[in-house]
């Protein structure tokens, strides 16, 4: 937590879990919840850190429910968060990429039901908290599977974020610029529509990064050079978007998960080692951008 706040991050990103606080969906784990609570105070009194939790990573016996009685059990978990948290946070991010087949939590049409149980639960509890989602920018369609969500969803969701890792989680033939200059412009053009619902509702990129599980390849350096890049392209988008620009930026993620997990990108998007909290090079880079950047929040 230091090392956020010493990066200049203004936010930490924190999931709390479903299948941690209510492991068989219904009874609370108040020892997983000293936990998170303990957290969250830590983040805000001790590092200056407001919290984005994100709602998530449901019990595997719950997904065995019927859709139903899963949303009823969502309900409660949501309920229990929201008012447990109170004013300790007042940003959300609901569910994890619902537009991503490996964390489906409800089928596609009961998705937005879902967003908007969670989203009248949280503002019950803190009028003032606002609440995200994130789309994952990699998958064909993602431009129309966010559109429709909003559409359906309305002022349930204030955010609207987006999840792009082109160079680790998106291999192209295309140059990493290339990549982002796509999706900005892709952005922006659909913004311009009058009939979009992506029309004056702020934008975050709320998750990106670049794995350095490669040495040589994707290594150390590498990283550097695509957070230059990054810096580029987030100028450029928050100049396209216009009053306000970007509402926040966030990167994946502070703390490599396992430096001997060589094959695995996941485990190694962090500006620190695992263990040791070694700072990559990449560390100071993404400081730089934080200073620069006219952004709101990161």
């Amino acid at each position: 937590l230091a090392q956020a706040a010493e990066l200049g991050a203004g936010y930490i990103r924190i999931d709390i879990r479903w299948k941690d606080l209510l492991p068989d969906g219904v009874n609370v784990d108040e020892h997983a919840w000293d936990w998170y609570e303990n957290y969250l105070t830590e983040a805000h009194d001790c590092c200056g850190l407001e919290s984005l939790i994100v709602l998530s990573n449901a019990p595997d016996n719950v997904l065995r429910y019927s859709v139903d009685s899963r949303l009823e059990a969502w309900t409660r978990y949501v309920g229990e968060v929201a008012r447990r948290v109170g004013r300790l946070s007042s940003l959300y991010q609901i569910l994890n990429e619902p537009n991503n087949p490996l964390y489906n939590i409800f089928p596609s049409k009961s998705t937005p039901n879902a967003i908007l149980s969670a989203a009248r639960l949280i503002r019950q509890y803190n009028p003032q908290a606002k609440t995200a989602i994130n789309i994952l920018a990699d998958l064909p369609g993602w431009e129309s599977d966010l559109e429709d969500l909003l559409r359906q969803c309305g002022t349930a969701i204030d955010i609207v974020g987006i999840d792009y890792y082109p160079g680790t989680w998106r291999v192209s033939s295309e140059s990493v610029s290339s990549n982002w200059l796509r999706l900005i412009d892709s952005l922006l053009s659909r913004r311009q529509m009058e009939t979009s619902p992506l029309v004056d509702r702020p934008v975050a990129i709320l998750e990106t990064g670049y794995s350095t599980n490669i040495r040589r390849w994707r290594g150390d350096y590498q990283q550097v050079s695509y957070f230059q890049i990054l810096e580029q392209a987030l100028k450029r988008f928050d100049e396209g978007l216009g009053r306000g620009g970007l509402y926040l930026v966030g990167i994946h993620e502070l703390t490599d998960n396992d430096t001997a997990a060589i094959l695995d990108p996941e485990s190694h998007f962090g500006l620190l080692t695992s263990g040791a909290l070694a700072r990559k090079p990449a560390f100071e880079t993404v400081r730089q951008i934080f200073q620069q950047l006219p952004i709101v929040q990161h």
